[in-house]
């Protein structure tokens, strides 16, 4: 079968959407931050953006699994049927690869500072 005629496969491509939204909203998150920390800020409006926070960190850890799952998923289904989508299958895993650093060292951070009294 050539080239035009395969389709993706559609677990590495949602494995693949998954893998950069976290990253597209986090980056939203931040520059949003940096706007509302100029404004003054109600205790009512604090408690909204932690519950918000504590919404987006299980959205992004069940994202991830699920989309970690999907990767790998896709990855082998495109290469045992001969679909495309393994190139999206791989960045993606790189992507979660690189998520996964980043929430061990801020976890790791979070720790040390909480034990060194830094917080």
């Amino acid at each position: 079968m050539d080239k035009m005629g395969r389709s993706y496969s559609k677990a590495a491509v949602t494995g693949f959407i998954l893998a950069v939204t976290p990253v597209v909203i986090y980056t939203l998150v931040i520059f949003a931050d940096m706007f509302f920390r100029k404004a003054v800020l109600t205790t009512i409006n604090r408690e909204i953006i932690l519950i918000l926070t504590d919404i987006g960190v299980t959205a992004f850890i069940m994202s991830f699994v699920a989309g970690f799952v999907l990767s790998i998923v896709g990855l082998i289904t495109s290469i045992r049927k001969k679909l495309k989508g393994k190139a999206l299958a791989i960045i993606s895993l790189v992507i979660y690869q690189l998520e996964m650093l980043m929430a061990a060292y801020a976890i790791l951070l979070s720790l040390a500072m909480a034990f060194s009294g830094g917080i």
